[in-house]
């Protein structure tokens, strides 16, 4: 009933949910980041605000949602900067990116990619694909460029991957420290 939407059993339990549910595929000691070496850490990606990575397929809808930057940012706190961009694309547009200019003086940097909804194509809505079922299991558009060009700014990278669905993550893996 409505008494026990949103109660404070069901929240906890939805948190205890998501906490097990996530997967730390690769750390190389880089996790979990020393607030007295990170001065300033980047995020950017397609995902960083993207709060439909958060909802998913055959879903209802939270009360309240915290993106990943906004959580970077809650957890940082005050000696921490955290620069936060959206200036790459989910699909399409150039296959280099300068991370350099906005990113340059970052001791660490969060990628935020992966797959909502409506990227997995579970209505069919995939170009190419004709029945709703991925081409190809890799990241969409120009995300890998953006992890490679994190890359090359010579600081830890941490790849947030969000996706309900099978995503090759060899390149990303080779690429991230976590």
């Amino acid at each position: 009933g409505e008494k026990d939407v949103h109660c404070a059993a069901h929240v906890a339990l939805a948190e205890r949910s998501a906490a097990e549910s996530l997967v730390l595929l690769k750390n190389n000691g880089v996790l979990p980041f020393d607030r007295a070496r990170i001065g300033t850490l980047g995020v950017v990606g397609p995902m960083v605000h993207e709060v439909a990575a958060l909802i998913g397929n055959y879903n209802g809808y939270a009360s309240a949602y915290s993106t990943l930057s906004a959580g970077i940012v809650e957890q940082a706190g005050a000696g921490v900067h955290v620069y936060c961009d959206r200036i790459c694309p989910v699909t399409g547009g150039a296959d280099r990116y300068d991370l350099a200019f906005a990113f340059g003086t970052c001791e660490a940097v969060v990628v935020g990619i992966g797959y909502t909804a409506d990227l997995e194509g579970e209505e069919g809505d995939v170009a190419g694909a004709g029945n709703g079922d991925r081409v190809k299991y890799g990241l969409p558009g120009n995300q890998l460029a953006i992890v490679k060009a994190a890359k090359q700014l010579g600081v830890p990278v941490v790849s947030v991957v969000f996706g309900g669905s099978p995503v090759d993550l060899s390149e990303v893996a080779a690429l991230s420290d976590a």
